[in-house]
């Protein structure tokens, strides 16, 4: 169901129940209810085990947030932490789940959650379970997740960096915007952001003049055109306040523009070194590895249901997957195939479940139709099922029962 504009927005007024809204919306989960209850005991009947995903958060106007606003924080937005491949980041939209809200609740909210589930389905699967080890939080209003910062987390203390030679820490909190900054985030639109967006500002050198965005733009938003622009260059920071210290910019020494290089020598090693210490050393990996165990185990003791897991980054950092393993959770699905070539099923990592498809992959009688005559598709069906004659044109059901028994 598409929401309209006016549903859209998130200002209080917009989030009135009216008793239309109601009616509609029980009336769609009634029969949800009833298909999904119907479709779970036919499943049953063939043997069938229904796994669902579960995300840690909800819809930002859902009816969880509205009867346990103390369990999501106000304010921030789970964002999606910069990588290699997605510099940027990005705003999920979704609200922040406010963990110490949760025990404090003594986890009921998850418990009648997963109770309800387990009328349906036999397994649920965690998805992006790196939340419920730390959680990048982002302003609400951010196009991009450059200035995150993981919760909980143990901050870089000021004094610490101040007895390293790091002076001026304030400065570093601010945007580092030079003529070399704008012309490399704008291009060609350089003098006209310069013109438009931006004023000298009161700090820096003479040989490096510094801007800052206009005062104006706080009242009045300039061209939709510039706005990702300026969205960049005010995100161009070194150091991002966090209560009783700093967090370091996340991947400081590719994603800056050019702001570290800008500092001098002892400056800028202080500040990779308070960068890797924040993001992996030992005093925050082992806050987050403790913090995702509690509640790994705590969902676990709460439901019958198999829990498996997923997660959206590249490579999950090693404390987290040894927090998961100390969980005893399945991390991922082992399919009988991938895109590059034939897979061994053996060589699939501890905890994993292996599967004919997963909820990101296609079925394996889709896989099959677009690799006949392959030599992946010829390896999987002598090789792994064991079957010693021509591999027919359609991946029928026996196929599929003996790849379930293999």
């Amino acid at each position: 169901t598409e929401w309209k504009e006016k549903e859209k927005e998130t200002s209080p007024e917009s989030k009135v129940i009216t008793a239309e809204m109601l009616t509609f919306h029980s009336f769609i989960q009634y029969h949800l209810h009833k298909q999904l209850s119907v479709m779970s005991l036919y499943a049953r009947t063939k043997h069938v085990a229904l796994h669902v995903e579960v995300p840690a958060s909800v819809h930002p106007l859902g009816a969880d947030i509205m009867a346990n606003p103390q369990l999501f924080k106000q304010g921030p937005c789970l964002g999606i932490a910069p990588n290699f491949s997605m510099p940027f980041g990005a705003n999920t939209n979704l609200p922040v789940p406010d963990w110490e809200g949760h025990q404090n609740q003594g986890f009921q909210w998850w418990s009648a959650r997963l109770e309800h589930l387990a009328h349906y389905f036999q397994g649920i699967c965690l998805r992006d379970v790196s939340t419920y080890f730390r959680c990048f939080e982002i302003p609400a209003d951010a196009k991009t997740a450059e200035l995150g910062n993981y919760t909980p987390h143990v901050p870089v203390n000021r004094v610490d960096l101040e007895r390293r030679g790091v002076q001026n820490i304030i400065d570093l909190e601010r945007a580092f915007i030079t003529d070399t900054v704008v012309s490399r985030v704008s291009g060609e639109r350089a003098l006209e952001v310069t013109r438009k967006l931006l004023d000298k500002a009161p700090w820096g050198s003479s040989s490096a003049v510094r801007y800052q965005p206009k005062q104006e733009l706080l009242f009045n938003n300039p061209e939709a055109s510039l706005m990702p622009i300026l969205s960049r260059l005010s995100s161009n920071i070194l150091l991002i306040p966090a209560q009783d210290g700093v967090g370091p910019r996340l991947l400081m020494e590719h994603n800056s523009n050019g702001a570290l290089e800008s500092v001098d020598r002892t400056v800028r090693d202080a500040l990779r070194a308070a960068h890797d210490e924040y993001y992996y050393g030992e005093r925050n990996t082992r806050l987050w590895k403790n913090w995702g165990i509690y509640h790994l185990r705590k969902l676990k003791s709460l439901t019958p249901m198999l829990i498996t897991c997923e997660d959206r980054e590249e490579a999950l950092p090693s404390f987290i997957r040894e927090g998961i393993g100390n969980c005893q959770i399945p991390l991922q699905s082992q399919l009988l195939y991938n895109w590059d070539g034939p897979p061994s099923i053996k060589v699939g990592p501890h905890w994993t479940i292996a599967s004919t498809s997963s909820i990101s992959r296609k079925l394996l009688r889709f896989w099959w139709e677009e690799h006949r005559d392959t030599p992946a598709l010829k390896w999987l069906y002598n090789d792994v099922l064991g079957l010693t004659d021509i591999p027919p044109h359609f991946c029928e059901s026996a196929i599929v029962q003996r790849a379930i028994l293999r």
